[in-house]
């Protein structure tokens, strides 16, 4: 990744931090969510993971309340094309969500 794109995803992550500053409960509510608590959950740690990377003082707790709630099972509940819609309402860039909506590649013991 090149400086300029690391400084790009800084100040979008920063943005979207002031936009949604203590009032992330208000804001996953708001997108249009026709799958209710899995797509949440998937926001939520899509924007934890990439928004607390910077170490600024910053409350996560909101958020995080939705991490501990992850599993993989959710993956499958929702299409991505509408993760993707959801991203986009949250503030991501449409590069970033474009990658985000890809599931994860979790290999699981059998």
């Amino acid at each position: 990744m090149s400086k300029k794109q690391v400084a790009k995803e800084k100040v979008w992550s920063r943005v979207i931090r002031r936009l949604n500053d203590g009032c992330w409960n208000f804001t996953l509510n708001e997108i249009e969510n026709k799958y209710g608590r899995p797509l949440t959950i998937k926001l939520a740690c899509l924007t934890w993971w990439d928004c607390q990377c910077d170490k600024e003082e910053y409350d996560w707790s909101d958020l995080f309340r939705y991490v501990k709630m992850y599993k993989r099972e959710i993956e499958s509940q929702y299409k991505e094309k509408d993760l993707y819609k959801a991203l986009c309402q949250l503030g991501y860039p449409t590069e970033l969500a474009n990658i985000r909506v890809q599931p994860p590649n979790c290999k699981t013991k059998g």
